[in-house]
């Protein structure tokens, strides 16, 4: 039995389409919002309906459970990060232990051994920490940022801007969501591995934003301006779009780390690279969307 959380998400969607597509067991499948899922997997999988926060819905999807992928959802509205990570993952561990779930797949974030306030990885990695406490042979699926987040900007692109607060020079690796899943589907199925540890997944090549906006000039046939954004600017933003403060204090304190080198310190290697480039990315995803 695999049990997967976050279904409808951008990772978790496609983890479940994989691994439908590839398990010759039983999935289980964790969602708030079970009308949002579609007809093949509520045909072919078992629906747990609630948060994989809520200890008696954890509690029943992990009876049985032979290995488990968790991604702890943005804590948009915590008012303390600690409540909307650590305390959400904590029954998840104990269910863990409790049910003798052998293997566990976790989506987390690049910047173990890095010194310096990270923000929201901090808190990231404390759940790593939870999860590897619990015994089980675990994998930290370590991620820097992701292509899929310009799914964001599609308006500003068509306007030709887009902006962050990455330095415009500041190249870093950058991974499309499709191959994080396909890591995570791969580690599900294949379950002949043991222990602990981090799997880094960091793309073909490290990219600045001048270079993302360079080749989204050529791909979409427009010209497109990067423009940098102070953090302050950034952190009030996000506060106007609902986050709490300590989520915007949290963003903000992990996009500071980023510009100061917190995704660079893991080195691209055969195992860690992943094979989508970004030019193929913006091509197949970003593209219909912008130029219509």
């Amino acid at each position: 039995m695999i049990v997967l959380t976050t279904p409808t998400g951008r990772i978790g969607r496609r983890v479940l389409e994989r691994v439908l597509a590839r398990a010759d067991e039983p999935v289980r499948v964790i969602a708030r919002n079970p009308d949002a899922l579609s007809t093949e997997t509520t045909a072919r999988a078992e629906i747990i309906v609630g948060s994989h926060g809520d200890p008696a819905v954890i509690d029943a999807a992990l009876t049985g459970a032979d290995a488990m992928f968790w991604l702890t959802p943005p804590p948009w509205r915590a008012e303390r990060l600690e409540d909307g990570m650590e305390e959400l993952a904590g029954p998840a561990a104990e269910a863990v232990r409790r049910h003798g779930v052998r293997h566990v797949v976790a989506a987390s974030n690049l910047g173990r051994g890095v010194s310096g306030e990270s923000g929201l990885v901090r808190h990231g990695l404390a759940v790593e920490d939870i999860f590897a406490a619990t015994g089980a042979a675990f994998r930290a699926i370590t991620l820097p940022g992701f292509f899929d987040n310009l799914l964001n900007d599609v308006a500003a692109l068509r306007d030709g801007s887009l902006n962050g607060v990455l330095r415009p020079d500041h190249k870093t690796p950058l991974v499309a969501a499709d191959d994080i899943a396909d890591v995570v589907t791969e580690l599900l199925i294949d379950r002949s591995w043991s222990g602990q540890e981090d799997r880094p997944i960091l793309g073909p090549e490290d990219l600045s934003m001048s270079d993302i906006a360079t080749i989204l000039s050529d791909v979409l046939a427009r010209p497109i301006e990067y423009t940098p954004i102070d953090l302050e600017t950034f952190r009030t933003g996000l506060l106007a779009r609902g986050a709490s403060p300590a989520m915007a204090d949290g963003m903000a304190g992990m996009m500071s780390a980023k510009n100061a080198g917190l995704d660079n310190a893991v080195k691209r290697t055969a195992h860690t690279g992943s094979p989508t480039t970004f030019r193929d990315w913006a091509e197949r995803e970003l593209k219909p969307l912008v130029v219509s």
